[in-house]
């Protein structure tokens, strides 16, 4: 909506890389005043960057930029009169309000031209946006509105938050990238007012830690089957040398012998039958719905790729 300094389109570079406006977040419970950003600047200078690779679990904590800032700003819709659709500021939690896309681009791909010269055939930031083949390019910016709960007969619609609180936290992959991991958007300080049509935009922009990082699913898939084949092998060892005490302490004078391959033998069969019988109808569900949108790229002649 319409916000000072912006108007109606607020770039997001604009937003998070001003150091007039910039700050970092007041003194609370989770970040007090003697905590350890404090002695960074909000945005630090090019040569204090330190980013969070998959090996950085020493680290910890990175240095990057951390952006807070807030904006006036006022509806643009007719509050009063309601829409036949709900309206962004009515949506409920969980709906995707818009998308970002999670790796910076640069020139020539947002300006969809090859040179720096003007040309009959650029395609402008679409020609990029075409270009991608997968969703996971776009993070989608999920609304949380459950601050509506607490509002006194219902908050579904003509209901207005007064504090709109984007919330987007990324990656810093190297000292000159950044990957956005995720963005919310939280609605709060609901009322039913239609004469009064400013609202409050806060935006939030950090960098994650390491452990955060790994909760998100951030790091490269290498990094998940390692972290995942440690703590196998960690439960096996565990579950051996609990064997070995048990088996030096009984009272038993001839205690059992560790039979391993009975007890394959005895469970295996039977959990990968479970297994096989399970994956079967997904797969042919599967298969069945992937010919069913993706047949063309094998039923159509290579003069029409694309099956139109």
């Amino acid at each position: 909506s319409n916000c000072r300094e912006f108007d109606s389109h607020v770039p997001l570079w604009a937003l998070v890389e001003n150091t007039a406006q910039c700050q970092l977040p007041g003194a609370t419970e989770e970040f007090p005043e003697d905590w350890w950003r404090r002695g960074i600047p909000p945005l630090p200078h090019q040569d204090d960057i330190k980013a969070i690779g998959p090996s950085d679990f020493t680290q910890f904590y990175p240095v990057a930029d951390w952006c807070e800032r807030n904006l006036h700003c006022a509806f643009e819709e007719d509050l009063p009169k309601p829409d036949v659709t709900p309206r962004w500021f009515e949506a409920k939690s969980g709906t995707a309000l818009f998308s970002i896309i999670r790796d910076p681009i640069d020139y020539h791909e947002y300006t969809g031209r090859g040179s720096s010269v003007v040309g009959g055939q650029d395609g402008g930031g679409q020609k990029f946006i075409d270009s991608i083949n997968t969703l996971q390019t776009f993070i989608p910016a999920k609304i949380d509105r459950s601050a509506s709960l607490t509002v006194d007969g219902g908050c579904a619609t003509a209901c207005y938050p007064r504090k709109v609180t984007v919330d987007i936290s990324y990656h810093q992959v190297d000292v000159y990238s950044k990957r956005i991991v995720q963005v919310k958007v939280l609605y709060d300080k609901f009322d039913k007012d239609p004469s009064h049509d400013k609202y409050e935009l806060q935006i939030k922009f950090y960098a994650l830690n390491y452990q955060e990082l790994v909760i998100k699913f951030a790091f490269t898939r290498g990094l998940f089957l390692l972290l995942f084949s440690q703590i196998g092998v960690g439960t096996v060892i565990a579950a051996f040398i609990y064997w070995v005490v048990i088996r030096l302490t009984t009272n038993l004078e001839r205690p059992p012998s560790l039979r391993i391959t009975g007890f394959l033998w005895l469970t295996f069969p039977h959990a990968l039958g479970g297994f096989l019988l399970g994956l079967t109808p997904i797969c042919l569900v599967t298969t069945a719905a992937f010919y069913l949108l993706k047949g063309y790229l094998f039923f159509t002649p290579d003069t029409d790729p694309h099956g139109r």
